[in-house]
């Protein structure tokens, strides 16, 4: 069985409906109370905490007998994930809120259900969390909570386009050379390389010759018809710097110094700063922590448990600026683009209400990326047809790397 929701309109005349993630709770009580297991997935790693939180507030008994409830998401230690799988499968977990880490290739079991909260950007990908659910027996739900995004709303009113439609193609690029110098690194790791070997558009004998100014690998020449042989020299083993999400392995430790000094997760490079900075509340599993101090050089983020009724909400403030047009045409381009971003500030956002109950500016370093990018222009003639769009405007660009 598959289910769409959309929250109720509580304001009829600015459009706004209730909170999706206060629906998603409603949903998964409902589950809940029926002592089905279930799993919900959230669009980020806050929405992750915020449900995780709610959930264990209504259905987590009292101390000492045991979490029903659990969080799962990126940037926790492999300890607490392998913790939360195996409860999982026993079935000590009833319940767990879980990014897209858990979307495939873990095995948690037999679950009931499987409630999300947002639509997840793609049909393979919804499908996918749908999955989750019913692996072990005939029988299964999956209900997918709509928020107020554009895009979840014309899937919910449309359903047609996502239950008679295929998933989409998956698509790869194999010449994307921050990620072609890592797998080079990888495979030479476990196989040396001739020196005849070819791969794509990029030299891959070039490659390998900055690797080996790097002290990566070595050339080991061959004599007669032997073609010589790149050989790996170094000691570190190269797949543990790859990661699978993204192209620096860089990161950020949280330390807990409520009773000594003790790592409790880590997160990425590009996440820190919005969750990391000065005053932030930093949630594992509905433990809320305050970041006392941000050390941006050592990459560490120092945290102190504290008992508030709210949580932080960073703003960020991010320029994208075209440096080149590959290819284009009056609507859609292509090229390659500048995106520098920084977060300026924060809300602090009660539980369960809502509320915006205070704020705060922040100035931490800025963020630079040079990426390609896909835009759409679109026509003077369209905005000005547009009934709240200013007549003296032009055009609106938005580029997305």
């Amino acid at each position: 069985m598959f289910l769409f929701v959309n929250p109720p309109v509580v304001n009829a005349q600015l459009g706004i409906r209730r909170s999706y993630l206060g629906e998603t709770r409603r949903v998964a009580a409902e589950f809940l109370k029926r002592q089905l297991q279930i799993i919900v997935f959230a669009q980020s790693r806050l929405a992750t905490e915020i449900l995780t939180t709610y959930l264990k507030d209504d259905f987590d008994g009292p101390p000492g007998s045991g979490e029903r409830v659990r969080g799962y998401r990126g940037g926790y230690l492999p300890q607490r994930r392998r913790e939360i799988e195996r409860g999982l499968r026993e079935g000590s977990v009833r319940a767990v809120v879980s990014t897209n880490a858990l979307e495939l290739g873990i095995d948690i079991g037999a679950l009931d259900a499987c409630v999300m909260a947002g639509y997840p950007g793609s049909i393979a990908a919804t499908w996918q969390r749908a999955g989750r659910a019913g692996r072990r027996s005939s029988r299964s739900a999956a209900v997918l909570v709509a928020s107020s995004a554009p895009i979840d709303q014309f899937v919910v009113r449309n359903p047609s386009y996502f239950f008679d439609a295929s998933p989409e193609h998956a698509l790869v690029n194999p010449d994307n050379l921050h990620i072609l110098v890592d797998h080079v690194k990888c495979a030479a790791f476990e196989l040396p390389f001739t020196t005849v070997e070819t791969y794509g558009r990029h030299d891959v004998q070039e490659i390998l010759g900055v690797l080996a100014e790097s002290g990566f690998v070595h050339l080991a020449t061959g004599s007669g018809d032997d073609p010589g042989q790149w050989q790996w020299t170094n000691e570190s083993y190269p797949a543990d710097a790859v990661s699978l999400r993204s192209i620096s392995s860089d990161n950020f430790v949280i330390v807990d110094v409520t009773r000594g000094a003790d790592v409790i997760a880590e997160t990425s490079f590009n996440s820190g700063p919005p969750t990391l900075h000065e005053k932030a509340i930093y949630i594992v599993e509905g433990t809320l922590c305050q970041v006392e101090k941000l050390d941006f050089e050592g990459r560490k983020a120092y945290v102190r448990r504290i008992d508030c009724d709210y949580y932080t909400d960073a703003i960020t403030y991010t320029k994208v600026t075209v440096l080149e047009t590959f290819a284009g045409a009056a609507v859609r381009s292509h090229g390659e683009v500048h995106v520098s971003s920084r977060v300026v500030g924060f809300k602090k956002i009660k539980f369960y209400t809502n509320e915006n109950i205070g704020s705060g500016e922040l100035d931490l370093p800025e963020q630079q990326m040079h990426t390609t990018a896909y835009w759409l222009t679109v026509p003077k003639a369209v905005v000005a047809a547009l009934p709240y769009a200013s007549r003296s405007e032009e055009h609106t660009s938005e580029p997305q790397s």
